[in-house]
């Protein structure tokens, strides 16, 4: 077994065994289970696809960091998280801000495993229009993802959505998530591009554009 493969095995060990621990006595079932579903669908999918696209060694280190910190709120609900408490009551927070630090972290951790997809996959380099782009994926899925809640909240647990939510009454959370995970998407790439672009030379991930290799890149993807 090759070092990336070991790695990977690793990494999905420890994602199983917090998720195992997210599931003990969580704050709200139903509400766990609709957070929870999030990062085992990525998961599953990123394993059905192993073997005819793989990332960045890096890339999966970025995931699953953000799959822990996301279970942390799963187990909790993002508004009684008790870093989200102490903070909030340390320094006279209006609410549990754990969930705008989870948006912020999506942008600035998940972008750059778009952009090695963009950089894979398309003739865009480093180059303002790969930034862009980056950026535009992270806030469709941002989009996405709020609609998602909503959906699943009306449809799964009108009583308990408010807690899936994670609103705490502000007209605005919607917004505010949405604005800070492109404002993480921003910097992320402006402090890490250089770095991650070099880590993917180091790693063989640069692979050189053509349609060819698009074409088989997607037909992989697609065929399984």
């Amino acid at each position: 077994m090759e070092k990336k493969q070991k790695e990977n095995v690793i990494q999905l060990a420890v994602f199983t065994v917090a998720l195992i621990l997210s599931a003990i006595k969580p704050f709200e079932f139903s509400t766990w289970a609709m957070e929870a579903a999030i990062p085992i669908a990525a998961t599953i999918f990123l394993i059905v696809i192993y073997r005819k696209v793989t990332l960045s060694r890096t890339a999966y280190w970025l995931l699953l960091a953000f799959f822990l910190i996301h279970l942390y709120a799963a187990h909790y609900s993002y508004s009684a998280t008790p870093i989200g408490n102490w903070f909030q009551e340390t320094f006279s927070m209006a609410r549990n801000n754990y969930d705008r630090v989870v948006h912020f972290l999506f942008g600035f951790l998940l972008v750059m495993i778009v952009r090695e997809f963009l950089i894979r996959t398309t003739p865009l380099k480093n180059s303002i229009m790969l930034f862009t782009l980056s950026t535009c994926v992270i806030g469709t899925l941002g989009v996405i993802y709020e609609l998602v809640e909503w959906v699943a909240a009306l449809i799964f647990d009108p009583d308990g959505g408010g807690a899936f939510l994670g609103a705490q009454g502000d007209i605005w959370d919607a917004q505010w998530d949405l604005f800070l995970a492109l404002l993480g998407a921003i910097l992320g790439q402006w402090i890490f591009r250089k770095l991650y672009m070099r880590i993917m030379k180091q790693e063989g991930c640069m692979e050189v554009y053509n349609s060819e290799n698009t074409c088989g890149f997607f037909e992989g993807l697609i065929k399984g």
